[in-house]
């Protein structure tokens, strides 16, 4: 059971180290052009009005410094696992690998209720447009999820 856990936690710790890795030579300044990109995009999908983009907007920028900042620990405590490598001990491998699956569920915590904050503004037709087009995404790309193993299926699920 320890080793399944270990195991499921490095895959995602390098899942997301993989995917932060990727947009980090964007820089800080980045990020606040993601955050208006998303929020202009939820309200032309979702025909947000003003106050509901404005209070978005507030759920972002009141998580995100510490989502990215989780991130950022996040690749830290990745790389430091993958220096393991040329000289591998089992108990630091093991500590490392449980920091990484920490610092992995919180961030995933912070992120579950930064989006119940945004589910929180919307109104029942936004809500319902929003599962549409998840349910739509996951009938069309949803088995890409699961191969990277953050989504709930194991790696080797390529149904």
């Amino acid at each position: 059971m320890k080793t399944k856990l270990l195991i499921s936690s490095l895959i995602l710790g390098l899942a997301v180290s993989g995917s932060a890795l990727a947009g980090q030579h964007h820089g800080e300044n980045r990020q606040g052009g993601h955050m208006e990109h998303r929020i202009e995009r939820m309200a032309k999908h979702l025909e947000l009005d003003a106050s509901q983009q404005e209070q978005i907007k507030a759920a972002f920028q009141a998580h995100g410094p510490e989502l990215r900042e989780l991130r950022t620990q996040i690749r830290e405590q990745a790389r430091e696992l993958r220096g393991q490598r040329d000289s591998f001990n089992e108990e630091t491998a093991r500590a490392q690998a449980d920091r990484l699956g920490e610092l992995t569920a919180q961030a995933a915590f912070i992120g579950a209720r930064m989006q119940s904050d945004i589910h929180a503004v919307l109104s029942e037709e936004q809500r319902q447009k929003i599962a549409e087009r998840m349910e739509n995404h996951k009938q069309r790309w949803g088995h890409r999820g699961e191969r990277r193993g953050h989504r709930g299926g194991e790696r080797g699920d390529r149904s």
